[in-house]
């Protein structure tokens, strides 16, 4: 009998070519392997350059040949109806996303309608794209069109699966372009499920998805000489060569990066729901695996010691577990790599001399053994500057820091390379608008942390990212402007 419930995988583990389910050239595949239990739940092909090629060929001519003379009504009743179908499919998504992630069915079980939303909000705004027209005089007429790129690259990273690929064919096909999807090689199954359900509705070749890893399938994506756009989530680092291969080419490209993000509490906050929103900022239902959480509490001394007992307290009553049990508040990082990593930057937290005051090892419980589960963890910092208080952990792991003068707390919130977002903690009206404008960040909350609603940009800043996400406003990074001029006198 084994511990990882059964998945109703419909897709079967090849790619996604043209409209087809084929093998990959090479016949390479990999083993799909459940964080939590270390149980293999399925196998999936490993694409290599050759299938890359196949893909985009696939992708461009589908472009060229059909889906760039679209309506933006063809393209809304296509997309809507895909979204219908992630809704029929939902409790089966919602295991398969849980199981392959890691991460709590009560968080990442949400994704399901997220990734719904997603599709729906973004085949409105298909229609809803603009152009201007500008009066020159009375003989000429000048008006601009928005217009598709053609092919673009989505590599998709592990810690969202379904909801990040929804968000990619939604704003992508909205804008007119077609696409490939490029999984993360240890979440794929929600993508490829993604891609099983949109078969029958688009034309063979608008959707394609590769599995494989970044050297053999990632990087020969990025470098294919018929992508016309490349939009990349996930570490700064990947994000950075992805930036510089490119801008070589003259590629427009789009980031959403790493972040570490900062929370600013003032004296006159409520302490309590301060202290909870600590514990909700680092995101624990998915393992603090998120670019938006909070892993820098930066904390008045008025205010400091009960704020952290209550931070403490909160942690400690934090229950780890099987992603599928729903009482379970935190889940398993998402696979051994990563894992090391954490475990990693903890040690390197506690060498540096900050002083560790909850969490810090591998969960010890034998329910759990066989999984990747690590404590959430919170070190006390008095320098700013050492490595876990500036570089981008991706885990359950966060700092306190206190502070007296305002300067100097928002001179430390700026401090890193990242600026993803952040939050301010006050019951102040003029202190949270005055904080809210001095931090360096594309997304600030005020008294909360991390709620994204759809329809509001969501963008960042330095080594965060380019360009902003889940408004209208995206769609111009996915269309490009062209202006007509028209002589309507005498020639």
């Amino acid at each position: 009998m084994t511990a990882t419930p059964a998945l109703d995988l419909q897709a079967p583990g090849q790619l996604f070519i043209g409209g087809r389910w084929v093998p990959p050239d090479e016949g390479m595949t990999t083993d799909v392997v459940c964080p939590a239990t270390g149980e293999r739940i399925g196998r999936v092909a490993s694409a290599t350059e050759s299938d890359v090629d196949r893909a985009m060929r696939a992708a461009h001519d589908a472009f060229v040949r059909e889906w760039s003379k679209t309506t933006a009504d063809e393209r809304y009743e296509m997309l809507m109806e895909l979204a219908d179908r992630v809704l029929e499919h939902g409790d089966r998504l919602r295991m398969i996303d849980t199981v392959d992630s890691g991460s709590t069915v009560r968080v990442i079980g949400e994704d399901v309608d997220h990734a719904a939303n997603f599709l729906r909000m973004y085949a409105g705004f298909a229609r809803q794209m603009r152009g201007t027209s500008v009066a020159l005089d009375p003989n000429r007429m000048t008006y601009t069109v928005r217009e598709p790129y053609g092919v673009v690259v989505h590599p998709i990273p592990f810690n969202r699966p379904l909801r990040f690929a929804a968000h990619a064919l939604g704003v992508t096909l909205a804008g007119g372009n077609t696409t490939v999807l490029k999984p993360s090689e240890y979440t794929p199954l929600a993508t490829l499920e993604l891609a099983e359900l949109s078969r029958t509705i688009f034309p063979p070749g608008v959707i394609n998805v590769l599995t494989g890893f970044g050297p053999r399938c990632g990087a020969p994506l990025v470098a294919h000489p018929l992508v016309d756009k490349v939009h990349f989530r996930g570490s700064a680092q990947t994000g950075k060569r992805v930036a510089v291969q490119c801008a070589e080419r003259s590629v427009p490209y789009t980031l959403e990066l790493g972040g570490k993000n900062p929370m600013v509490v003032f004296p006159d906050a409520d302490v309590a729901a301060a202290a909870r929103g600590g514990v909700k900022a680092l995101n624990l239902g998915i393992q603090g695996q998120s670019c938006s959480s909070a892993t820098r509490l930066l904390v008045h001394d008025d205010i400091y010691d009960e704020y952290r007992e209550r931070l403490i307290a909160e942690l400690a009553a934090v229950r780890p577990g099987l992603p599928w049990d729903r009482n379970a508040d935190m889940g398993s990082i998402v696979s051994r790599p990563q894992y090391d990593r954490v475990l990693g930057f903890i040690e390197s937290g506690r060498r540096s001399g900050a002083t560790l005051l909850a969490g810090g090892c591998p969960v010890d419980d034998p329910a759990l053994a066989k999984g990747l589960y690590i404590e959430p963890t919170l070190f006390e910092i008095t320098d700013p500057t050492i490595e876990i208080a500036t570089e981008e952990i991706f885990g359950p792991v966060t700092c306190l820091l206190r502070w007296t003068d305002e300067d100097e707390a928002i001179r430390i919130a700026n401090s890193v390379v990242y600026g993803h977002c952040a939050s301010v903690w006050t019951r102040d009206l003029a202190r949270a608008h005055r904080a809210s404008s001095r931090l360096d960040v594309g997304v600030v909350w005020v008294n909360d942390h991390s709620v994204r609603p759809d329809g509001m940009p969501f963008g960042a800043r330095k080594a965060s990212g380019i360009g902003q996400e889940h408004a209208i406003e995206e769609l111009s990074y996915y269309t490009q402007e062209k202006s007509i001029m028209v002589n309507i006198g005498n020639a």
